[in-house]
């Protein structure tokens, strides 16, 4: 359906006097994912409401509606989501059970407190999205085996890096795909545990927890339990303080191996984010083995090249492509980062190591035609 049509049909289901708002959530999920969308996003207004969804990592506006027909929209996720429909004054989280909209697709939804009402994210779990194997990736040779090297090691830390919706979870149950597959050609089964907020993916041979703050269970807490749970692998989620990071780099160091995130602009720049969160230097050297940083600017669409057409819905782009600049631990990077040296340095050193530059990266994409100057500025603003 077009996006004027849904605007049409949803004033239709929200009209004065005949809401009918679980139709109209359908509707909207319905289009979301008919986009390829990763996430339907319904905010209040003053006046109204307005639903866009993020597409290739944009977000697009879909349609809006009356401001009054918002409240039964919202309890209308929170009934499927199993929330608590009479709570308007703190966050809520649950997960939308797979069938509820006639498709075999989990939905995560996220209420959240505004001054106008109700703000709805749901997230969409798509599966196409969710069986990439490592080579699917669209890493180049020798970084996917550098990586695959990595993760091949019976202990150390291997991080990933980038902001919000840069692959990274997709990146590393590709890696927990191929550490499963490697496992049984070897006969030599890891016990392999992840620490999720919350887990996205279930897979078979993988042990999967999800944290629940609200409880006292948190990344660092679930990480210190799991290691009396005779782990081989961790996979924490995401690095997000001091006390987790503390963690995972013993665990590193203690013959594990550990999976896990960090916020920050390169792949030097983890070591400088670690630095800053108090983590010695001789931690971070003795444990951390591989840093792999990751952008997915937009790819131009195939059937017109940037144009615009249907079969892009006249955006000019098609998906993604995944820019990735992958630094190892040596000798070198270990002294720059004992000497506390600028990340400047360390980059320079990174790159004499063979490392290509998440800008250099881009600029090939943009010389091979597959995306734009202006798409690799936007996803490295950051960098």
């Amino acid at each position: 359906m077009r996006e004027e049509h849904v605007q049409d049909e949803l004033g239709r289901l929200l009209a004065p006097g005949r809401v009918d708002a679980t139709t109209a959530l359908e509707l909207l999920i319905r289009q979301a994912l008919a986009m390829g969308a990763s996430d339907l996003t319904i905010e209040p207004r003053a006046d109204r409401f307005e639903a866009t969804v993020r597409r290739d990592g944009v977000i697009v506006p879909l349609a809006e509606g009356p401001r009054d027909a918002l409240p039964n929209v919202v309890n209308r996720v929170k009934v499927l989501a199993g929330l608590l429909t009479y709570r308007h004054d703190l966050p809520q989280e649950g997960r939308i059970p797979a069938d509820s909209f006639g498709a075999d697709l989990d939905f995560r939804a996220a209420i959240y407190p505004t001054s106008y009402g109700d703000r709805v994210a749901i997230r969409i779990f798509n599966p196409s999205h969710k069986d990439y194997e490592l080579p699917d990736l669209g890493l180049d040779d020798e970084t996917r085996d550098r990586l695959s090297a990595a993760v091949s090691r019976p202990e150390g830390v291997v991080l990933l890096t980038g902001p919000a919706g840069s692959g990274k979870t997709t990146t590393i149950y590709a890696l927990l795909r191929h550490m499963l597959r490697m496992d049984a050609e070897r006969r030599a089964r890891r016990n392999i545990i992840t620490i999720e907020d919350p887990v996205e993916t279930l897979l078979n041979g993988v042990t999967h927890t999800t944290i629940n703050e609200a409880a006292g269970l948190d990344f660092a807490r679930a990480l210190r339990s799991l290691l009396r749970q005779d782990p081989n692998v961790l996979v924490v989620g995401e690095i997000r303080d001091h006390e987790t990071a503390r963690a995972a780099m013993a665990a590193g160091l203690s013959g594990h191996l550990v999976i896990s995130t960090i916020h920050a602009g390169s792949a030097c720049g983890v070591f400088s984010r670690l630095l800053e969160m108090g983590i010695e230097p001789y931690q971070i050297t003795g444990a951390v083995t591989a840093v792999l940083a990751q952008r997915l600017p937009r790819r131009l669409c195939a059937a017109c090249g940037g144009r615009g057409c249907d079969s892009c819905r006249s955006t000019g782009f098609d998906g993604r492509l995944l820019l990735a600049e992958f630094a190892s631990m040596s000798s070198d990077l270990a002294e720059g980062i004992r000497g506390h040296m600028r990340l400047q340095d360390l980059q320079a050193i990174a790159l004499r190591q063979g490392m290509v530059p998440l800008a250099r990266q881009g600029q090939r994409a943009v010389e091979a035609s597959l995306t734009t100057e202006q798409e690799v500025r936007r996803v490295l603003a950051d960098a």
